[in-house]
Parts: C-alpha cells; structure tokens; sequence
C-alpha cells in the first residue's frame, strides 16, 4: 500500500511539472502565434488535466482503504 502511495504521489508530481511547463509554453507569445501549437497544447493540458483527477482520486480511495 505505501508503495502504491508513493507511485501515485510521484505521477502526482510529474503531471504537475509538465501542466507548468505547458502553461509556460502559453506565456511565450512566439509558439501561440501558431494555431496547430495552441491546440496541441490545450489537449496536452487536457490530458494532464485527467491525470491528475484519476490520480487523486486513486489516491484517495487507497488512503480510505487505511
């Protein structure tokens, strides 16, 4: 169980890194003046996005099984 935690926490983590680095991309107005790069980039989000929700919740369903 705490093993599982740890790799849950950890995925937690990296989705969290590369949602940062993504949101950096969108400050930078020279990669947003393409619109193929600007939706590339919200579905990146997107699926960093539910990630994030499915780890979360997988985490929490374990820490209720505590």
């Amino acid at each position: 169980m705490k093993e599982e935690l740890k790799y849950i926490g950890n995925k937690i983590v990296e989705n969290h890194v590369k949602l940062a680095e993504k949101l950096e991309d969108m400050i930078d107005p020279f990669y947003m003046r393409d619109l193929r790069n600007s939706g590339m980039l919200l579905n990146e989000l997107r699926e960093y996005r539910a990630e994030l929700i499915r780890c979360f919740g997988e985490a929490f369903s374990k820490i209720q099984m505590l």
